[in-house]
């Protein structure tokens, strides 16, 4: 991990000094709780759709209300986004993960997850290019080449004001020529956010933090799918004469496991 010295706290609007120290946390806890990603890109998509909107009477209460804690959330993200390039070293896959498997169609990339405890259970990666899924540290050196964090900020702020107005985006002078691209890249973030968590995020909770996501019954399945896997090799290694080798004390075996220690926030 790369140092976070420099990143002050001032410098956020939502992020504490402990979501700044553990993001990966904030990026499994969003993906696992609040939203599917299929949820999240309809809500960006509605932020984008309300600024396009030159009728904000329109727009109900409930659903200014929604639309500004989506810009909330988003800009949280972003922010992630802005300490997960100052704190990780590489982006670049591992190969035979057992948390996840990058897989590839003529529509994209995909990974399952059935840990998730939302019905999708499959992360669709249709708007990252095969380069950014190989790395997504390419996405998010691209996506703050477009705006700063503080600019990030800044068009947060200036969407909320235009969704009780008649003016777009586009029609703000400092937006005149890049909101395209702008809009592009805001498209792009939810797959980037639930990419990193099926890629860095899982395996970090996982690792550390069992009990908080609940994922003791994922763990048990596992070591018994373990189990059984191994009795049945053993069954095969007798059938076939090859079982001679003696077998382990499992007193002795068991001395030798070591306790998980917890990660230090």
């Amino acid at each position: 991990m790369k140092t976070t010295k420099k990143l002050n706290r001032k410098h956020f609007r939502y992020l504490t000094n402990k979501d700044i120290k553990n993001p990966l946390v904030n990026i499994a806890e969003f993906c696992r709780s609040w939203t599917s990603l299929e949820g999240y890109l309809d809500d960006v998509k509605s932020i984008i759709c309300a600024n396009r909107s030159r009728d904000p009477e329109k727009l109900s209460t409930m659903e200014q209300s929604n639309l500004l804690f989506e810009v909330k959330l988003t800009l949280t993200n972003i922010e992630l986004l802005y300490v997960l390039q100052h704190t990780i070293d590489s982006w670049k896959l591992g190969k035979n993960s057992p948390y996840y498997t990058l897989k590839t169609t003529a529509m994209g990339a995909y990974i399952e997850d059935v840990t998730l405890p939302q019905r999708q259970k499959t992360l669709l990666f249709e708007q990252l290019t095969k380069a950014e899924t190989k790395n997504i540290g390419k996405f998010i050196k691209k996506f703050f080449r477009v705006l700063t964090l503080r600019e990030w900020q800044r068009l947060m702020d200036d969407l909320q004001e235009d969704f009780f107005t008649v003016d777009d985006l586009s029609s703000l002078i400092m937006y005149q020529e890049n909101f395209k691209k702008i809009f592009k890249y805001l498209k792009k973030l939810p797959e980037a956010i639930f990419f990193i968590y099926a890629t860095k995020a899982k395996e970090h909770i996982f690792k550390h933090y069992v009990a908080e996501f609940r994922l003791e019954t994922f763990l048990k399945e596992e070591a018994t799918e373990q189990s059984g896997e191994e009795a049945l090799e053993s069954e095969l290694a007798q059938e076939t004469g090859e079982a001679d080798t003696p077998t382990e004390n499992p007193r002795l075996a068991g001395d030798s496991q070591q306790s998980q220690q917890p990660f230090p926030i």
